[in-house]
């Protein structure tokens, strides 16, 4: 999970070179602060408490924890937040598909986005997979391509699965 994040790291650091996106700032948030250090991706958690990023490249766990902390509270202060992007999103099925949705709802709450009718307001949840993608009619890890994650999309925005 945290070696998937470190590479996103590596690339957001790099696309955050180009001019146009000079303002942009971005933090890593893990278990463990990563031996590599990036050009234009913050990784100490004091600096991003200080300056909270535009983009938070994190994984689930941690931002269970990131929303629990008080210390981390000033990550959540007068955030915008737009998208949140949920790796490996084939995963997330049953008992850990009601967490993970739960969890963005809360995050909702915590930057005041929640709406009611719509759990995570103006939050955008963008879902990503490597995994899935197959031909047509193909199963993988005994899932159908297509059905993975419903469970999440119907906690996601309170029983409707078409938003």
């Amino acid at each position: 999970m945290n070696a998937l994040a470190t590479d996103q790291a590596g690339r957001i650091s790099d696309y955050l070179t180009a001019p146009d996106l000079a303002q942009v700032s971005a933090g890593l948030y893990i278990g463990d602060r990563p031996d590599t250090d990036f050009r234009r991706v913050m990784t100490r958690r004091e600096e991003m408490r200080a300056f909270p990023p535009d983009v938070l490249i994190t994984n689930y766990k941690m931002l269970d924890l990131l929303l629990q902390r008080g210390e981390d509270r000033a990550l959540w202060a007068g955030a915008d937040v737009s998208f949140v992007v949920p790796d490996e999103f084939h995963t997330y099925d049953g008992a850990q598909g009601t967490d993970v949705a739960m969890l963005l709802r809360r995050l909702a709450t915590a930057v005041g986005a929640m709406q009611p009718g719509r759990p995570l307001g103006r939050i955008c949840p963008v879902a990503t997979s490597a995994t899935l993608g197959g031909g047509k009619g193909r199963r993988l890890g005994g899932r159908h391509p297509r059905r993975g994650g419903a469970g999440v999309r119907h906690a996601l925005h309170g029983g409707r699965g078409d938003r």
